[in-house]
């Protein structure tokens, strides 16, 4: 085995932890030099184990990774356990997204209520951080603006990661 590539080792260590179909399996970065193609693969070969009863513990820095392959998540700072939650709880809390195009030279302007939500503009563009529970009003409002373009995108798992981070910073005695 000496002689194989990263990937290599890496898809048989795998092979060799999913080949006896077993109860539990502990994984480490599994997809740590995988090229996409085997990592789809293994995210594939994650869901058959699970929809078979199989317990996955996966262990990663690759939050997008973990958001696509996990139901649950501990996240650990400095040694302790910050929380056990679902994913989708997670991201859910979390404010969405909205990001908004204007007319070509509209630049910034303003957005009426929607101001509240500290705007950050871009050329004709601008992205709004909007709590889950204000999103159809504050939608209702801005699509009364001379849009071509609007999108809303749920938080990450790496926002929510953020977002524990953070909060346990401002928590702490400087």
């Amino acid at each position: 085995m000496g002689e194989y590539s990263r990937g290599m080792k890496q898809k048989l260590g795998l092979v060799q932890a999913l080949q006896h179909d077993p109860r539990l399996v502990v994984l480490d970065e599994p997809t740590e030099g995988l090229d996409p193609l085997v990592q789809e693969t293994f995210f594939e070969l994650l869901e058959e184990a699970t929809a078979a009863g199989r317990t996955v513990l996966l262990s990663s820095h690759v939050l997008p990774e973990v958001q696509r392959a996990c139901g649950r998540v501990a996240i650990v700072r400095d040694g302790r356990l910050v929380t056990v939650e679902r994913v989708a709880a997670l991201r859910e809390a979390r404010a969405r997204r909205i990001r908004l195009t204007f007319d070509d030279g509209a630049g910034p302007q303003p957005l009426g209520r929607a101001d509240q939500w500290s705007p950050q503009w871009s050329g004709d563009r601008v992205e709004l951080l909007v709590p889950p529970s204000e999103v159809v009003d504050a939608l209702r409002g801005l699509l009364e603006l001379a849009l071509v373009d609007v999108t809303v995108e749920e938080a990450g798992l790496d926002e929510a990661f953020l977002d524990l981070y953070r909060e346990g910073d401002a928590g702490e005695e400087p």
